[in-house]
């Protein structure tokens, strides 16, 4: 199949469309690239009660009480790993264990938000040890605030750090710096297909030369699955499953999943990431409802 037929399978949306209506839920469902934070605050672990969600109306707030108050529930769907990133990020943190074996990585982080998993596998990998270089992207200046503590934390130090305030997909076209590994972590999915197609085709060439991989973890619609299939098997598992949060605390993710992601199955997501120039396209973990994998397309 072309990749023009490709992309045009799936549904369109206006990108300024999305980015200005998706502007201000953070991280993961929050959309990473866009979060408005202005620090994060720490995780109790607590259920996310209806006193906290009878806080003042969202619009009546200001952008950091919007981040302080979605952050809250972020941080209960993480402690409740939903969305299964710990096994997804550890299949990440082995498949860049395996590809720093020669020689450190030059790692750009694509949607970066606060860098808040892979700055852990970094650590936890021997910081430069795995990575050498690493560029953080993100529209949201007040996350990568949050993202050069801990990317600082994990490589003792920023001096072979650098971040950038961009939408990833105008970064990634006008770059022309090489890269090892490039990630794209829960935000491919908002894109919508033209942009899909043409972000992988960019990020195939800043990894050619190196024989680099496009790492990407996020969620994905089963084979020969409707997205309004994935969306009510995404809605049933949220409120069967996520028993850390309120009916009310769940209500902005469901109206964000509907309004906002547009996740592929992975057999058009192979083809359209081949189309762009990949060789081999690999699931390194898939998450054991089906919800997400983490994907390693080589170059």
């Amino acid at each position: 199949m072309s990749l023009p037929m490709l992309v045009n399978s799936v549904p369109q949306i206006s990108k300024a469309t999305l980015l200005q209506q998706s502007r201000t839920v953070p991280c993961c469902f929050f959309r990473k690239q866009t979060r408005r934070a202005s620090s994060a605050s720490s995780s109790t672990g607590a259920t996310v009660t209806n006193a906290t969600m009878n806080a003042p109306r969202q619009e009546q707030m200001s952008p950091t009480q919007v981040f302080k108050r979605q952050w809250e529930i972020y941080q209960v769907i993480l402690d409740g790993d939903y969305l299964e990133h710990k096994a997804l990020y550890g299949a990440l943190q082995q498949y860049l264990h395996r590809k720093a074996a020669s020689r450190p990585l030059r790692l750009l982080d694509l949607g970066c938000g606060d860098s808040d998993y892979i700055s852990r596998v970094i650590e936890e990998c021997g910081g430069r040890a795995l990575v050498a270089s690493y560029t953080g992207v993100d529209l949201s200046a007040p996350a990568m605030e949050i993202s050069k503590e801990n990317i600082h934390r994990a490589l003792k130090g920023t001096d072979q750090a650098e971040w950038h305030t961009a939408d990833f997909l105008s970064f990634a076209t006008s770059c022309q710096e090489e890269y090892d590994c490039i990630l794209m972590s829960f935000a491919m999915h908002h894109l919508t297909s033209n942009e899909k197609a043409e972000i992988l085709v960019q990020c195939h060439r800043l990894l050619q030369n190196s024989g680099g991989a496009f790492l990407m973890v996020d969620i994905m619609r089963q084979p020969d699955e409707t997205l309004t299939d994935y969306h009510v098997r995404s809605q049933r598992d949220v409120d069967h499953n996520w028993v850390g949060l309120t009916p009310e605390a769940r209500a902005p993710f469901t109206d964000h999943m509907l309004k906002y992601d547009f996740p592929e199955t992975f057999d058009l997501l192979e083809s359209i990431s081949k189309a762009a120039g990949f060789k081999n396209v690999t699931i390194l973990h898939a998450a054991s409802k089906g919800i997400s994998q983490c994907l390693a397309l080589e170059s």
